[in-house]
C-alpha cells in the first residue's frame, strides 16, 4: 500500500507540513516512538477543531493512520496549536467592522508567554497540564509559532460553551489550583518569579479596549434585542464607568490582594469552562474530575483571587455561584495547606476570610 500523503503538504494551509509533524513526533513524543515508530504510515490528515472557541489561536487535530491499521480506530492523534487572529478575521467578515489585527492585540507576545510557561512548568505540574512535545515562538515576518502537544480527547473533554459547572466540578478545579500553588511554593521561586509580569499597558486605555472588542463582538449578536441588551451593559451608569475606570481595574489587579495581606503569585488569568478539560468516565462521558488546565497565554504574576472571580462569574449560573461563594475559599485554603503539610511546609500566610474580602471587589 502506497502512502496517501506528501511530506511537503501543509497542515490546513499553515506553514507547518506533514514532514515537520512526523519529525516532531519521531523526535519528541516518547509514546509515539515506542508504540508506533516502526509502523509504516499510510496517511496523515489535519482539521481545525477550535470551532471559534480559541480567541487567539487555531487548534489542529492531526490523525496518522498506518498500512497495517486493523480498523479506522487504529490511528494516532496529536494536537498542533497555532497562534493568530483567525477568530477576529471571521468576526470582521460577519460584522462588517474592522476586527483587531494580531499585532495590535500582542498575540505573538501572548504566545511567547505560553511557550515560556510550558517550558518552565511542563515537568513541575504534570497532573494539570497536557504533555507538550515541542514549542516554537511566533516571529512575524519570519515564521509562525506553535505548540505541539498530546491529544487529550480520548481520556478527557471540555464542557459546552454555556454549560454551568456543578459543585463537584468546582471542587475538583479548586483541588487542581491548590496543587498548582503548592508546587509554586515548593519549587525554586527563581524559576518563575519576575518572568510573567502583568501587561499593565492593557489597562491604560480601557475606553479604546472596550470599544475595540464591543465592535468586534456585535457581529455575533443575532437580533436587535440582543444588541440593545449589550449596549445597556456598556452604557450603564455604574457598570459602564467601572469597566472603563483604569485606576480601579489596576488597583484590583495589582494592589487589592496586597492590601489584604495576600502575596502575589502566578495567576492563570483566563480560568473558565473553555480552558478546562475534565476526565471521561468509563462510559466516555464527562466526569467531575479535572484532566488539565489549558491556554496559559496570559498567565501573570499578580492577584490569586482573579482566578476565583473569573471561574465563578464566567462558568456558573447565579445560584451555583452564590452557593460556591459560601465554601470555595475555605476549601481552597484547606486543600492547599493539606498539600503543603504533606511535604513538610508551613501553611499559607492568609485565610479564607482574606480571600473572600478581595473576591468581593474582583
Amino acid at each position: 500500500m502506497s502512502a496517501k500523503f506528501e511530506v511537503n503538504d501543509k497542515l490546513c494551509d499553515t506553514e507547518f507540513t506533514i514532514g515537520w509533524l512526523l519529525d516532531s513526533l519521531g523526535t519528541n513524543d516518547e509514546k509515539f516512538k515506542e508504540n508506533y515508530g516502526n509502523r509504516k504510515i499510510s496517511n496523515v490528515s489535519a482539521r481545525d477543531i477550535s470551532g471559534g472557541k480559541g480567541m487567539f489561536s487555531i487548534v489542529l487535530k492531526c490523525e496518522i493512520s498506518f498500512q497495517d491499521s486493523k480498523d479506522e480506530k487504529d490511528i494516532y492523534t496529536t494536537i498542533v496549536k497555532i497562534p493568530g487572529s483567525y477568530v477576529f478575521d471571521e468576526m470582521n467578515e460577519k460584522g462588517g467592522e474592522d476586527a483587531p489585527k494580531a499585532e495590535n492585540l500582542n498575540i505573538p507576545e501572548m504566545h511567547t508567554t505560553e511557550v515560556n510557561f510550558y517550558n518552565i512548568f511542563k515537568n513541575k505540574i504534570p497532573k494539570i497540564l497536557p504533555k507538550v512535545y515541542f514549542t516554537q515562538l511566533w516571529i512575524p515576518g519570519k515564521h509562525q509559532g506553535c505548540l505541539h502537544m498530546e491529544d487529550l480527547s480520548k481520556r478527557g473533554a471540555g464542557l459546552n460553551f454555556y454549560d454551568c459547572l456543578n459543585h463537584a466540578q468546582i471542587k475538583s478545579i479548586i483541588r487542581g489550583m491548590a496543587y498548582f500553588h503548592k508546587e509554586l511554593i515548593c519549587c525554586d521561586e527563581k524559576s518563575w518569579r519576575g518572568k510573567f509580569p502583568i501587561k499593565i499597558e492593557m489597562y491604560e486605555n480601557l475606553d479604546r479596549f472596550v470599544e475595540m472588542f464591543s465592535k468586534t463582538f456585535k457581529g455575533y449578536l443575532k437580533n436587535d434585542h440582543q444588541l440593545d441588551q449589550f449596549n445597556s451593559y456598556l452604557n450603564d451608569p455604574k457598570l459602564g464607568n467601572l469597566i472603563r475606570n483604569a485606576e480601579f481595574i489596576k488597583y484590583i489587579v495589582l494592589q487589592s490582594h496586597i492590601d489584604a495581606g495576600i502575596p502575589s503569585t502566578l495567576v492563570h488569568g483566563d480560568l473558565w469552562n473553555n480552558n478546562i478539560i475534565f476526565k471521561r468516565d468509563s462510559n466516555g462521558f464527562i466526569s467531575n474530575d479535572i484532566e488539565a488546565f489549558l491556554d496559559w497565554q496570559i498567565v501573570q504574576e499578580g492577584n490569586i483571587v482573579c482566578d476565583f472571580a473569573r471561574l465563578l462569574t464566567c462558568s456558573c449560573e447565579g445560584d451555583i455561584r452564590r452557593e460556591a461563594e459560601t465554601y470555595i475559599f475555605e476549601y481552597f485554603v484547606d486543600c492547599l495547606n493539606s498539600e503543603l503539610e504533606k511535604v513538610g511546609n508551613p501553611p499559607v500566610p492568609y485565610t479564607a476570610k482574606q480571600l473572600k474580602e478581595v473576591y468581593e471587589s474582583n
